[in-house]
């Protein structure tokens, strides 16, 4: 229905349709579908006011809240490209994001203008933070700094603008393993497929309601739960952070029907003490992606629900899906239509069922993928080799179709949802003077996933702590990439070419210093 139209567009369109129809709730607050589109415009306008043009970068540093999503559309309306950012970045790194993506102004969270304090002198592009929801206080940034409010004093009529379907709405972050950050560019219709594609998949209709516990700077309640809500005219309920606790509370408060999670966020809700309401809710279907097999058919019959796996990347999204009705427990499903997805070998030739290899796409439509890697064409061309985009990603399928995720095929670190680039953290713990050299690896979770594990080489005559490392690092990383494990060694196991053999790292010995056990406490900013 929404073939090659913009994400402005289609808000427009269904504010017509649904008026007064609610579209987000957060905490206690709703706003509607015309509330949505009209604030949206206000900020639309109010950037054209300021000599914003289309392809400028404008950074989004704010926690979850509705005006996050007035700035999303209001920019997307005039094809101001938005560069949101985890908000619990900070440093160097953070610094590196801002300066990479050219943003020229950030809309940020009053709670979290100290991590632009810290790092302001070396901002190169940044020039202006509108601040939420006041100013007060920041004039000593040394940039031009703005109140929320004024966004929304621009005009709340629909904003002149000639943005196409293929132009490009955002630039997401992820992760490299061997490398810095990378910026994904996404066109409109990413997301607009996106969210028709996973509203297919989970049959959704107008009386649904999507629950989501997930940072708005993630591609999955983006494009999978809020685009796919509005695609159906249905309603979702954003929150500020998971809680196994409030989960089914809030479930039951909104009679939400759907929601997306990850695999410990199922641990974590399968872990809570049995209640004897525990199936009595609203909720139909949980898509899991990393749904833990060994508690995946006794967590639906607790709960009374049906859990369905699923495979996708910030690149293309979903890769791999399923339904309530067409999925296996511990594979994320089959290939959705409009995309192709095989197994290819080293050398990128097929594979057959149940051999395992690299998980590749390609798209069967324009522009339903990211279109580069922002400012890095040698990364771009590596992803997309002979017409398939590699997923780094290894898996097999079985003779009916349905896709089995293995491994990274690189050294990746997945913690609960999030990905922590062994590179960057790698960098930060390096930079400490009694480092010599240091491994950062993943080691399977209990929840699901990995924890992160650090092995360090210390220079000749130095000492340091497990403890001193994590109060180093608490000052220059985000809590999620902070070690769970630290171990001080002598020597690293290496390649005969001097390589570090990440996989004999993978293990806890005597030797490793656990952060849980030893009762160390981060703060969690």
């Amino acid at each position: 229905m929404f073939e090659d139209s913009t994400l402005g567009e289609i808000l427009e369109s269904k504010a017509k349709k649904n008026g007064a129809k609610p579209l987000v709730y957060f905490k206690g607050r709703v706003a509607s579908y015309e509330q949505v589109n009209e604030r949206a415009n206000r900020v639309a306008n109010w950037f054209l006011s300021a000599g914003f043009k289309k392809g400028d970068k404008v950074a989004i540093l704010l926690s979850n809240c509705l005006e996050w999503l007035y700035v999303w559309f209001g920019l997307a309306k005039i094809g101001v490209v938005a560069v949101p950012l985890n908000t619990h970045h900070k440093g160097s790194l953070l610094q590196y994001l801002i300066n990479h993506s050219d943003a020229q102004l950030m809309v940020i969270s009053k709670d979290l203008v100290d991590r632009i304090r810290h790092i302001g002198s070396n901002l190169t592009t940044l020039t202006t933070l509108v601040v939420y929801p006041n100013s007060d206080g920041c004039s000593d940034l040394g940039l031009h700094t703005i109140a929320f409010p004024e966004l929304l004093k621009g005009s709340p009529a629909s904003p002149r603008s000639n943005v196409k379907y293929n132009d490009d709405l955002m630039i997401l972050y992820t992760t490299d393993s061997t490398g810095p950050s990378q910026g994904v560019v996404s066109p409109h219709n990413q997301y607009v497929w996106c969210g028709e594609t996973r509203a297919g998949l989970v049959e959704m209709t107008p009386d649904d309601v999507f629950y989501c516990v997930s940072p708005l700077y993630h591609i999955v309640p983006l494009g999978d739960m809020l685009i796919t809500s509005i695609m159906r005219d249905a309603s979702i309920v954003i929150t500020d952070r998971f809680s196994a606790g409030r989960f089914w509370w809030d479930v039951r408060r909104y009679n939400a029907t759907l929601s997306i999670g990850f695999g410990a966020m199922m641990t974590r809700l399968y872990m809570q003490p049995p209640k004897d309401d525990d199936g009595d809710n609203s909720l139909r279907l949980l898509l899991v992606p990393g749904a833990l097999e060994s508690i995946h058919e006794a967590f639906e019959r607790r709960f009374n629900v049906a859990v369905a796996d699923g495979y996708g990347m910030t690149e293309v999204d979903p890769v791999i899906a399923c339904t309530a009705e067409e999925r296996k427990v511990g594979s994320p499903g089959k290939a959705p239509e409009d995309l192709e997805v095989k197994i290819f070998d080293d050398y990128d030739n097929e594979l057959k069922p149940g051999e395992i290899g690299e998980i590749v796409c390609r798209p069967n439509k324009p522009h339903i993928t990211m279109t580069e890697y922002y400012k890095m064409p040698d990364k771009t061309a590596e992803r997309w080799r002979n017409s398939w985009f590699h997923t780094d990603d290894h898996g097999y399928r079985d003779e009916e179709g349905y896709f089995y995720f293995v491994e990274a095929k690189n050294s990746g670190i997945k913690w609960r949802g999030e990905n922590v680039s062994p590179f960057e953290l790698e960098g930060i713990i390096n930079s400490h003077p009694d480092v010599l050299e240091s491994a950062a690896t993943g080691v399977p979770s209990e929840l699901g996933g990995d924890d992160v594990k650090v092995v360090v080489r210390l220079k000749e005559g130095k000492t340091v702590t497990p403890e001193q490392l994590m109060e180093f690092c608490e000052q220059r990383m985000a809590f999620f990439m902070l070690p769970r494990y630290i171990e001080l060694v002598d020597r690293f196991p290496r390649t005969e070419t001097g390589i570090i053999l990440k996989r004999e790292l993978r293990t806890v010995t005597l030797k490793t210093w656990d952060r849980e056990k030893a009762a160390y406490k981060i703060k969690r900013d």
